[in-house]
C-alpha cells in the first residue's frame, strides 16, 4: 500500500501542478498564432490531432508495466518482512545469506520491471517527440508560405516558430504526463476491487439460535482439498471442541467462520442467513477469534485491552478480574498504564492471551472461537483460560485443538473430530 500511495503521488498528484501549467502555455500560444492568422489554426489542430492518438498506441502497454511495477514491489516488501521476521531461525541456522538472497532476487525482478516500463514510457515519448518535430517545421513552413502571400509580416515568421514550438513541446509534455496519470488508474481499481463487495449492507441482528455448517469443503489454490463434506451446527450458548492433528485444516475451518475466508464450497448459515449475504464487519459484530498467536501493540496495556473504546472504570475492573490479569496488573510499574513492547516481547504467552480474552470481553462478542489458543501456555494459563470460556453461560464457545484435557472434555456439549 506504501508503494502504491508513493506511485499515485509521483506519478498522479505531483504531475497534476505540470499538467495545468502546461495546459494554460498552450491555450496562450493557440491564441497567438490566432492572432497571427487563422489559418495557422488549421495546422495546428492537425498535428494535434495526431500527438493525441500517439498515447493510445502505448496506454494499455503501459498500464499493464505499471500494475506488475506495483506487484513486484509489494513481493520486494513481503520478501524483506519474510526473511526479517525470521532472522532469529536464520540466525542460529546460520542461513543469514537468505536474507541477501532473497531480497536481491525480489529486487531484481522489481528493476526489470521498471526497466520495462521505463522503455515503454521512452518509446512513448520518441514517438511524440517526433511529430512534435514535424509539427513545427510543419508551422514554419506554413508561416512562411503566409509572408510569401504577404499576409503575415516578417516577424511572424521566427515568432510562429517560437509559439509552434511552445504549443508542441507543451502538448508533447501535457501528453505524456497524461498518459503516466492514466498509469494510475489501475492501481485504483485494485483498491477498488478490494473494497467491492456483494453482501449486504444491512445490520445483523444478534445472534440467536444457531451457526449451521452444511458440506463444507475448502482447498488452498494449487493444493489438494484439506477437507470436506463436514456438517455440524453449533448452538447459542453451548461449548464444543473441533479435535484433531496438525495440518487437517482446524485453523483454516475457524478462519472461515470468522470470516478470514469465504472462497469456500458448501453452506454456512448464521440463524438461517447465509455467511454469503454478511459481510466481514457485521459478522464481527458477532463473532471474535482468539488464534494461536495473538498480536500485542506497543501501546500501553489498557489501550491494548480496550483498543480505544470506551468503557467505564467498573467494567473495566470486571473484565480484568474476569480475565485473570489483576494479580499481574499490581507488579506493573505504571499498572494498567504500562506500555507493551512491539509485539509482546516483554510478557508470557499467557498474559497475551489473557489481554486478547479481556479484548473480546470489552468489544461484548458473545460467540468465541478458539484455534489452539493455550498450546503454547503453561499448564495454570491454559487451565485458567480454558475454563474461563467453558463456564461463562452467555458465551457460545468452538475450541479447536489436538489435545482436549478431561477436565474440560466434561464441560464440552459436543466434539467434533476433524481428520
Amino acid at each position: 500500500m506504501t508503494n502504491d500511495i508513493t506511485s499515485i503521488n509521483e506519478l498522479g498528484y505531483d504531475v497534476l501542478a505540470t499538467v495545468i501549467q502546461q495546459f494554460f502555455n498552450l491555450v496562450f500560444s493557440i491564441l497567438v498564432l490566432f492572432k497571427y492568422h487563422f489559418s495557422l489554426l488549421f495546422t495546428v489542430a492537425f498535428f494535434m490531432i495526431w500527438m493525441l492518438l500517439v498515447p493510445r498506441l502505448f496506454t494499455k502497454k503501459l498500464n499493464e508495466r505499471s500494475v506488475k511495477v506495483t506487484k513486484k514491489n509489494e513481493k520486494l516488501m513481503q520478501a524483506i518482512t519474510d526473511v526479517l521476521e525470521g532472522f532469529d531461525t536464520l540466525f542460529m541456522l546460520n542461513k543469514r545469506q537468505k536474507i541477501v538472497t532473497k531480497t536481491e532476487m525480489a529486487s531484481q525482478n522489481l528493476m526489470e520491471s521498471k526497466v520495462s516500463y521505463a522503455q515503454t514510457m521512452g518509446n512513448m515519448s520518441a514517438t511524440i517527440n517526433l511529430v512534435s518535430l514535424l509539427s513545427q517545421l510543419a508551422i514554419l513552413a506554413h508561416a512562411g508560405l503566409l509572408f510569401a502571400a504577404k499576409l503575415v509580416p516578417i516577424g511572424a515568421v521566427s515568432t510562429a516558430s517560437y509559439f509552434a514550438s511552445n504549443v508542441f513541446s507543451s502538448l508533447t509534455g501535457l501528453t505524456l504526463n497524461l498518459a503516466e496519470m492514466k498509469t494510475v488508474q489501475p492501481i485504483f481499481d485494485k483498491f477498488k476491487e478490494l473494497a467491492v463487495t456483494n453482501k449486504e449492507a444491512d445490520q445483523l441482528q444478534p445472534f440467536t439460535t444457531s451457526l449451521t455448517v452444511e458440506k463444507l469443503a475448502f482447498a488452498y489454490p494449487d493444493r489438494s482439498e484439506l477437507f470436506k463434506n463436514k456438517s455440524f451446527q453449533l448452538k447459542k450458548g453451548k461449548k464444543y471442541a473441533l479435535v484433531g492433528p496438525s495440518g487437517v485444516g482446524k485453523s483454516t475451518l475457524l478462519n472461515i467462520l470468522a470470516g478470514k475466508i469465504d472462497h469456500y464450497a458448501g453452506s454456512i448459515q448464521l440463524d438461517g442467513r447465509d455467511y454469503h449475504t454478511i459481510s466481514a464487519d457485521t459478522l464481527h459484530e458477532e463473532i471474535f477469534l482468539i488464534d494461536q498467536a495473538p498480536y500485542i501493540f506497543n501501546e500501553s496495556l489498557l489501550e491494548n485491552i480496550t483498543l480505544g473504546q470506551p468503557i467505564s472504570e467498573e467494567r473495566l475492573t470486571q473484565i480484568i478480574q474476569q480475565a485473570g490479569l489483576n494479580d499481574w496488573l499490581t507488579s506493573l510499574p505504571a499498572g494498567i498504564h504500562t506500555v507493551l513492547r512491539h509485539q509482546g516481547t516483554d510478557i508470557s504467552g499467557g498474559q497475551k492471551q489473557r489481554i486478547v480474552y479481556a479484548r473480546g470481553l470489552v468489544a461484548g462478542r458473545k460467540f468465541i472461537l478458539m484455534d489452539e489458543g493455550t498450546a503454547s501456555l503453561d499448564q495454570d494459563s491454559a487451565q485458567f483460560l480454558e475454563n474461563a470460556l467453558a463456564c461463562d453461560p452467555d458465551l457460545t464457545l468452538l475450541m479447536a485443538t489436538h489435545h482436549l484435557p478431561p477436565e474440560i472434555k466434561a464441560k464440552m456439549d459436543a466434539i467434533f473430530i476433524l481428520v
